[in-house]
Protein backbone atom coordinates (compact mmCIF):
# COMPACT_ATOMS: atom_id res chain seq x y z
CA UNK A 1 0.00 0.00 0.00
CA UNK A 2 2.99 2.05 -0.35
CA UNK A 3 1.83 5.90 -2.05
CA UNK A 4 -2.15 5.42 -0.39
CA UNK A 5 -2.13 7.67 2.41
CA UNK A 6 -2.51 6.34 6.04
CA UNK A 7 -5.59 8.27 6.09
CA UNK A 8 -7.32 6.53 3.12
CA UNK A 9 -6.04 3.27 4.81
CA UNK A 10 -7.14 3.25 7.81
CA UNK A 11 -10.72 4.51 6.66
CA UNK A 12 -10.23 1.09 4.77
CA UNK A 13 -9.57 -1.16 7.66
CA UNK A 14 -11.68 0.25 10.72
CA UNK A 15 -14.67 0.12 7.79
CA UNK A 16 -13.54 -3.87 7.13
CA UNK A 17 -12.99 -3.97 11.32
CA UNK A 18 -17.17 -3.13 11.84
CA UNK A 19 -18.52 -5.01 9.45
CA UNK A 20 -16.54 -8.19 10.67
CA UNK A 21 -17.50 -6.97 14.02
CA UNK A 22 -20.72 -6.95 12.88
CA UNK A 23 -20.84 -10.00 11.09
CA UNK A 24 -19.76 -11.85 14.42
CA UNK A 25 -21.90 -10.34 16.46
CA UNK A 26 -24.96 -11.26 14.50
CA UNK A 27 -23.47 -14.94 14.36
CA UNK A 28 -23.57 -15.06 18.28
CA UNK A 29 -26.93 -13.73 18.34
CA UNK A 30 -28.30 -16.57 16.24
CA UNK A 31 -26.58 -19.27 17.48
CA UNK A 32 -27.30 -18.25 21.29
CA UNK A 33 -29.66 -15.27 21.87
CA UNK A 34 -32.03 -16.84 19.15
CA UNK A 35 -31.36 -20.03 19.46
CA UNK A 36 -30.66 -20.77 15.54
CA UNK A 37 -27.65 -22.67 15.79
CA UNK A 38 -27.30 -25.62 13.33
CA UNK A 39 -28.84 -28.36 13.78
CA UNK A 40 -27.81 -32.33 12.94
CA UNK A 41 -29.35 -31.74 9.69
CA UNK A 42 -27.71 -28.06 9.57
CA UNK A 43 -31.05 -26.21 10.01
CA UNK A 44 -31.71 -24.07 12.39
CA UNK A 45 -32.36 -25.46 15.91
CA UNK A 46 -35.31 -23.31 17.47
CA UNK A 47 -36.95 -22.13 14.05
CA UNK A 48 -36.67 -26.09 13.20
CA UNK A 49 -38.74 -27.30 16.04
CA UNK A 50 -35.42 -28.09 18.30
CA UNK A 51 -36.84 -29.34 21.53
CA UNK A 52 -36.79 -26.12 24.16
CA UNK A 53 -36.54 -26.43 27.88
CA UNK A 54 -37.75 -23.97 30.56
CA UNK A 55 -34.50 -23.63 33.27
CA UNK A 56 -36.07 -22.20 36.39
CA UNK A 57 -33.37 -20.19 37.29
CA UNK A 58 -32.38 -18.15 34.12
CA UNK A 59 -36.24 -17.99 33.75
CA UNK A 60 -36.24 -18.73 30.34
CA UNK A 61 -36.76 -21.64 27.56
CA UNK A 62 -33.15 -23.06 26.65
CA UNK A 63 -32.40 -26.00 24.25
CA UNK A 64 -32.01 -29.01 25.41
CA UNK A 65 -28.79 -30.36 26.66
CA UNK A 66 -27.64 -26.83 27.52
CA UNK A 67 -27.76 -25.32 31.24
CA UNK A 68 -27.44 -22.27 33.54
CA UNK A 69 -24.03 -21.54 35.06
CA UNK A 70 -22.06 -18.62 36.21
CA UNK A 71 -19.49 -16.60 33.99
CA UNK A 72 -16.52 -17.77 36.24
CA UNK A 73 -17.62 -21.64 35.15
CA UNK A 74 -16.63 -20.73 31.89
CA UNK A 75 -14.21 -18.02 32.08
CA UNK A 76 -11.05 -17.47 34.39
CA UNK A 77 -11.43 -13.82 35.83
CA UNK A 78 -8.39 -12.11 37.55
CA UNK A 79 -9.20 -8.64 39.30
CA UNK A 80 -6.62 -5.86 38.71
CA UNK A 81 -4.84 -4.42 41.69
CA UNK A 82 -3.39 -1.00 41.53
CA UNK A 83 0.07 -0.94 42.52
CA UNK A 84 2.15 1.41 44.81
CA UNK A 85 1.23 4.75 42.98
CA UNK A 86 5.47 5.57 43.54
CA UNK A 87 6.17 2.73 41.52
CA UNK A 88 4.54 4.54 38.31
CA UNK A 89 6.42 5.79 35.63
CA UNK A 90 6.43 6.93 31.52
CA UNK A 91 9.99 6.10 31.11
CA UNK A 92 9.89 2.43 30.12
CA UNK A 93 10.75 0.84 33.47
CA UNK A 94 8.93 -2.29 34.90
CA UNK A 95 6.29 -3.54 33.19
CA UNK A 96 3.37 -1.90 30.64
CA UNK A 97 0.39 -0.93 33.27
CA UNK A 98 -3.22 -0.20 32.41
CA UNK A 99 -5.19 1.50 35.18
CA UNK A 100 -8.41 1.55 33.12
CA UNK A 101 -10.66 1.81 30.57
CA UNK A 102 -8.90 5.16 29.72
CA UNK A 103 -6.26 3.30 28.38
CA UNK A 104 -8.21 1.77 25.91
CA UNK A 105 -8.37 2.00 22.08
CA UNK A 106 -10.34 0.54 19.16
CA UNK A 107 -8.67 -3.02 19.63
CA UNK A 108 -5.72 -2.43 21.76
CA UNK A 109 -4.99 -0.14 25.00
CA UNK A 110 -3.10 2.51 24.25
CA UNK A 111 0.51 2.56 26.81
CA UNK A 112 1.06 5.26 28.48
CA UNK A 113 2.44 4.06 31.61
CA UNK A 114 5.05 1.21 33.88
CA UNK A 115 5.32 0.19 37.04
CA UNK A 116 7.79 -0.66 38.70
CA UNK A 117 6.17 -2.57 41.17
CA UNK A 118 3.29 -4.99 39.07
CA UNK A 119 0.83 -6.37 41.77
CA UNK A 120 -1.81 -8.41 39.09
CA UNK A 121 -1.21 -9.73 35.96
CA UNK A 122 -2.90 -10.15 31.66
CA UNK A 123 -1.26 -12.16 29.50
CA UNK A 124 -1.15 -11.41 26.01
CA UNK A 125 -4.26 -12.32 24.13
CA UNK A 126 -6.50 -12.18 27.46
CA UNK A 127 -9.46 -9.66 27.06
CA UNK A 128 -9.51 -7.16 29.05
CA UNK A 129 -12.83 -5.78 30.72
CA UNK A 130 -13.54 -2.15 32.64
CA UNK A 131 -15.17 -3.01 36.03
CA UNK A 132 -15.53 0.38 36.96
CA UNK A 133 -17.74 2.22 34.88
CA UNK A 134 -18.22 1.97 31.96
CA UNK A 135 -18.55 -1.56 33.40
CA UNK A 136 -17.86 -3.96 30.70
CA UNK A 137 -16.02 -2.13 27.89
CA UNK A 138 -13.29 -4.25 26.61
CA UNK A 139 -9.74 -4.64 24.90
CA UNK A 140 -7.59 -7.22 24.06
CA UNK A 141 -3.83 -7.57 26.14
CA UNK A 142 -1.74 -7.11 22.71
CA UNK A 143 1.39 -7.79 25.12
CA UNK A 144 1.46 -9.22 28.96
CA UNK A 145 0.52 -6.62 31.44
CA UNK A 146 -0.08 -5.30 34.35
CA UNK A 147 -4.00 -4.22 35.21
CA UNK A 148 -5.00 -1.78 38.15
CA UNK A 149 -8.42 -2.15 39.91
CA UNK A 150 -10.28 -0.32 37.02
CA UNK A 151 -9.82 -3.42 34.95
CA UNK A 152 -10.05 -7.04 34.96
CA UNK A 153 -8.49 -10.11 32.74
CA UNK A 154 -10.22 -12.76 31.41
CA UNK A 155 -9.38 -15.90 29.34
CA UNK A 156 -11.85 -19.16 28.61
CA UNK A 157 -12.10 -22.32 30.49
CA UNK A 158 -13.69 -24.04 27.50
CA UNK A 159 -11.69 -23.62 24.64
CA UNK A 160 -13.15 -20.40 23.19
CA UNK A 161 -11.71 -16.87 23.27
CA UNK A 162 -14.07 -15.69 20.77
CA UNK A 163 -17.16 -17.45 22.55
CA UNK A 164 -16.39 -15.24 25.64
CA UNK A 165 -16.00 -12.06 24.19
CA UNK A 166 -19.57 -11.82 22.90
CA UNK A 167 -20.52 -13.45 26.06
CA UNK A 168 -19.22 -10.22 27.91
CA UNK A 169 -20.48 -7.95 24.86
CA UNK A 170 -24.04 -8.99 25.48
CA UNK A 171 -23.21 -8.65 29.74
CA UNK A 172 -22.90 -4.92 28.79
CA UNK A 173 -25.42 -4.87 26.60
CA UNK A 174 -27.60 -6.02 29.96
CA UNK A 175 -25.58 -3.30 32.19
CA UNK A 176 -26.32 -0.45 29.96
CA UNK A 177 -29.90 -1.33 29.84
CA UNK A 178 -30.07 -1.36 33.81
CA UNK A 179 -28.37 2.09 33.21
CA UNK A 180 -30.99 3.80 30.86
CA UNK A 181 -33.24 2.08 33.67
CA UNK A 182 -31.74 4.25 36.30
CA UNK A 183 -29.69 1.70 38.21
CA UNK A 184 -26.20 2.65 37.44
CA UNK A 185 -23.18 0.41 37.67
CA UNK A 186 -20.42 2.76 38.72
CA UNK A 187 -18.93 -0.54 39.28
CA UNK A 188 -18.67 -4.08 39.44
CA UNK A 189 -17.30 -6.68 42.77
CA UNK A 190 -15.57 -9.23 41.79
CA UNK A 191 -18.34 -11.53 43.73
CA UNK A 192 -21.06 -9.89 41.26
CA UNK A 193 -18.82 -10.65 37.99
CA UNK A 194 -17.99 -14.13 38.87
CA UNK A 195 -21.60 -15.10 39.75
CA UNK A 196 -22.94 -13.46 36.25
CA UNK A 197 -25.57 -15.83 35.29
CA UNK A 198 -25.35 -17.32 31.88
CA UNK A 199 -26.38 -20.13 29.63
CA UNK A 200 -24.01 -22.65 28.86
CA UNK A 201 -23.97 -24.15 25.69
CA UNK A 202 -23.10 -28.14 24.99
CA UNK A 203 -19.57 -28.56 24.29
CA UNK A 204 -20.23 -29.59 20.51
CA UNK A 205 -21.94 -26.17 19.65
CA UNK A 206 -19.30 -24.05 20.98
CA UNK A 207 -16.32 -25.87 19.52
CA UNK A 208 -18.96 -25.56 15.77
CA UNK A 209 -18.84 -21.64 16.54
CA UNK A 210 -15.46 -21.66 17.78
CA UNK A 211 -14.49 -23.04 13.96
CA UNK A 212 -16.50 -20.17 12.28
CA UNK A 213 -15.62 -17.22 14.65
CA UNK A 214 -12.11 -17.53 15.73
CA UNK A 215 -10.95 -16.78 11.78
CA UNK A 216 -13.19 -13.96 12.01
CA UNK A 217 -11.73 -12.77 15.12
CA UNK A 218 -8.44 -13.62 13.90
CA UNK A 219 -8.38 -10.66 10.88
CA UNK A 220 -9.74 -8.29 13.42
CA UNK A 221 -6.67 -8.72 15.65
CA UNK A 222 -4.36 -8.32 12.66
CA UNK A 223 -6.72 -5.23 11.56
CA UNK A 224 -6.31 -4.11 15.00
CA UNK A 225 -2.06 -3.88 14.70
CA UNK A 226 -2.85 -2.64 11.12
CA UNK A 227 -4.38 0.20 13.13
CA UNK A 228 -1.91 0.90 15.62
CA UNK A 229 0.81 0.87 12.77
CA UNK A 230 -1.24 3.10 10.43
CA UNK A 231 -1.71 5.60 13.85
CA UNK A 232 1.52 5.91 14.44
CA UNK A 233 2.58 6.82 11.02
CA UNK A 234 -0.28 9.35 10.89
CA UNK A 235 1.22 10.77 14.01
CA UNK A 236 4.37 10.71 12.80
CA UNK A 237 2.90 12.78 9.58
CA UNK A 238 1.60 15.02 11.28
CA UNK A 239 3.85 17.60 12.69
CA UNK A 240 5.87 17.56 9.41
CA UNK A 241 3.25 18.55 7.49
CA UNK A 242 2.06 21.30 9.84
CA UNK A 243 5.53 22.52 9.85
CA UNK A 244 6.15 22.29 5.88
CA UNK A 245 8.79 19.75 6.05
CA UNK A 246 6.95 17.51 3.82
CA UNK A 247 3.74 17.85 1.68
CA UNK A 248 1.16 15.51 -0.22
CA UNK A 249 -0.48 16.45 -3.41
CA UNK A 250 -3.81 15.31 -2.77
CA UNK A 251 -5.01 15.00 -6.02
CA UNK A 252 -2.14 12.84 -7.31
CA UNK A 253 -2.78 10.35 -3.85
CA UNK A 254 -6.41 9.85 -4.41
CA UNK A 255 -5.12 9.29 -8.43
CA UNK A 256 -3.22 6.68 -7.39
CA UNK A 257 -5.30 4.74 -4.98
CA UNK A 258 -8.22 4.92 -8.24
CA UNK A 259 -6.02 3.43 -10.72
CA UNK A 260 -4.65 0.85 -8.16
CA UNK A 261 -6.84 -1.45 -8.03
CA UNK A 262 -4.58 -4.59 -7.56
CA UNK A 263 -2.97 -2.80 -4.52
CA UNK A 264 -6.35 -2.72 -3.02
CA UNK A 265 -7.35 -5.98 -3.58
CA UNK A 266 -4.03 -7.20 -2.04
CA UNK A 267 -4.88 -5.26 1.24
CA UNK A 268 -8.44 -6.01 1.34
CA UNK A 269 -7.52 -9.55 0.99
CA UNK A 270 -5.17 -9.09 3.74
CA UNK A 271 -8.19 -9.24 6.23
CA UNK A 272 -10.82 -11.38 4.50
CA UNK A 273 -11.79 -14.29 6.12
CA UNK A 274 -11.48 -17.50 4.13
CA UNK A 275 -14.67 -18.08 3.49
CA UNK A 276 -14.92 -15.10 1.19
CA UNK A 277 -12.23 -14.53 -1.61
CA UNK A 278 -11.55 -11.82 -3.74
CA UNK A 279 -11.19 -11.06 -7.24
CA UNK A 280 -10.25 -7.94 -9.71
CA UNK A 281 -11.48 -7.98 -13.67
CA UNK A 282 -13.19 -10.82 -13.60
CA UNK A 283 -16.30 -11.09 -16.05
CA UNK A 284 -18.69 -10.79 -13.25
CA UNK A 285 -17.33 -7.57 -12.31
CA UNK A 286 -19.76 -4.97 -12.01
CA UNK A 287 -19.61 -1.27 -13.32
CA UNK A 288 -20.69 1.84 -11.63
CA UNK A 289 -22.86 4.21 -13.64
CA UNK A 290 -19.09 6.29 -14.31
CA UNK A 291 -17.73 3.21 -15.93
CA UNK A 292 -15.43 2.12 -13.16
CA UNK A 293 -14.73 -1.33 -13.20
CA UNK A 294 -15.69 -2.22 -9.70
CA UNK A 295 -13.65 -5.00 -7.34
CA UNK A 296 -16.26 -8.63 -7.37
CA UNK A 297 -16.61 -10.62 -3.92
CA UNK A 298 -16.99 -14.20 -4.23
CA UNK A 299 -18.57 -16.22 -1.61
CA UNK A 300 -18.29 -19.63 -0.52
CA UNK A 301 -18.85 -21.79 2.54
CA UNK A 302 -20.93 -21.78 5.88
CA UNK A 303 -21.04 -17.81 5.96
CA UNK A 304 -21.96 -17.31 2.30
CA UNK A 305 -25.60 -15.38 3.21
CA UNK A 306 -26.53 -11.55 3.87
CA UNK A 307 -23.65 -11.31 6.04
CA UNK A 308 -20.85 -11.75 3.68
CA UNK A 309 -23.00 -9.60 1.42
CA UNK A 310 -23.75 -6.60 3.56
CA UNK A 311 -19.91 -7.11 4.16
CA UNK A 312 -18.61 -6.83 0.38
CA UNK A 313 -21.10 -3.69 -0.40
CA UNK A 314 -19.27 -2.13 2.35
CA UNK A 315 -15.94 -2.31 1.76
CA UNK A 316 -16.96 -1.55 -2.20
CA UNK A 317 -18.58 1.49 -1.18
CA UNK A 318 -15.91 2.39 0.77
CA UNK A 319 -13.45 1.92 -2.09
CA UNK A 320 -15.77 3.61 -4.69
CA UNK A 321 -15.92 6.76 -2.34
CA UNK A 322 -12.46 7.38 -3.25
CA UNK A 323 -13.09 7.48 -7.16
CA UNK A 324 -13.58 11.27 -6.94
Amino acid sequence: MNGISPRYQMSIVQNINDNLEAMAKQLYDYWFVQFDFPNEEGKPYKSSGGKMVWNEILKREIPEGWRDGCFSDIANITMGQSPDGSSYNEDGEGEIFYQGSTDFGIRFPSVRMYTTAPTRFAKQGDILMSVRAPVGAVNIANTDCCIGRGLSAINSKIGSMTYIYFVIHYLKVRFDSLNSAGTTFGSITKDDLYGLPIVIPSTDVIKMYESISKPIFDKQMNIGQEIENLTKQRDNLLPLLMNGQVSVNYHLSVLEVAVNIGKFSYFIGLFLPSACRFEVDSPSSIFDGRGIRLPHFVFSGHLASQCWYSFAVSCIGQWTSMQV
